[in-house]
């Protein structure tokens, strides 16, 4: 894993973000992974956990760990993901900052594949895709839910983020230099990661998709009336660029 990207001095290498809503039975097995991964690599680091207004023990369970380079920022209630998300990226001091999901879906061991990715393309985004002839998919959602991702997945290419297969795989790795996307953020659903992309590749930034290995949680916090949610964020989307919200 090469490091040598101009860092300046005192400044953090990564900052991990991981939003967490109800996430009390899984939260600590997450964590302890990224800490054992991270720890045995030569980079500073911090994790950000986002209590997005957990009404479980989710809170408790991340104070518990007691780690030095842990961070819990708390919502009183809950905002939805795309906005735990930019409240963990306003409070990062890394130089590059990576968001995964709390159930480890993806393993943060596709980190150092995705900091190559993004050196040697001299990208500013790289993104994890299960969509892509090499990703595996180890565990599936049901049948159902695949079919309507894919048919939401459609009209975001048709209209938003053109050539990126998989918008909204949980794993992506951007350059602190992306911050002014997250500032331009509206979305605070499941829409976000859509809504950063097509800023991304509305204002000039580089984005790379790269293969994982997927495996679905059985407890998913996606439920079908998300998908309709997705599509009216899609729509709102096409309204702010129409009516020239977005602006860097």
């Amino acid at each position: 894993m090469d490091l040598q990207y101009n860092k300046q001095e005192n400044s953090m290498d990564l900052s991990v973000i991981v939003p967490a809503y109800n996430e009390a039975d899984i939260i600590q097995s997450s964590l302890k992974k990224i800490f054992e991964f991270l720890n045995n690599k030569p980079l500073t680091y911090e994790i950000i956990v986002v209590n997005d207004g957990s009404i479980d023990a989710t809170a408790d369970k991340v104070r518990e760990l007691n780690f030095n380079n842990l961070i819990l920022l708390e919502s009183e209630k809950n905002l939805g993901k795309g906005a735990a998300i930019k409240k963990g990226i306003q409070g990062a001091q890394g130089d590059y900052l990576l968001f995964l999901d709390a159930d480890y879906s993806t393993a943060i061991d596709n980190f150092p594949k995705f900091l190559d990715l993004l050196i040697s393309f001299r990208a500013d985004i790289v993104i994890a895709s299960r969509a892509l002839p090499e990703s595996v998919v180890k565990i599936h959602q049901s049948r159902l839910k695949e079919i309507v991702g894919k048919l939401g997945n459609w009209p975001i290419r048709l209209f938003l983020v053109k050539g990126i297969k998989d918008t909204q795989c949980g794993f992506k790795l951007f350059k602190r230099s992306c911050l002014p996307l997250f500032q331009q953020q509206r979305l605070t659903g499941w829409g976000f990661d859509f809504e950063l992309l097509f800023l991304a590749q509305k204002f000039g930034y580089q984005i790379v998709e790269a293969p994982v290995i997927w495996t679905n949680r059985s407890i998913s916090r996606v439920k079908f009336i998300d998908y309709f949610k997705t599509l009216g964020e899609l729509l709102t989307v096409v309204f702010n660029n129409l009516t020239n919200r977005y602006q860097l």
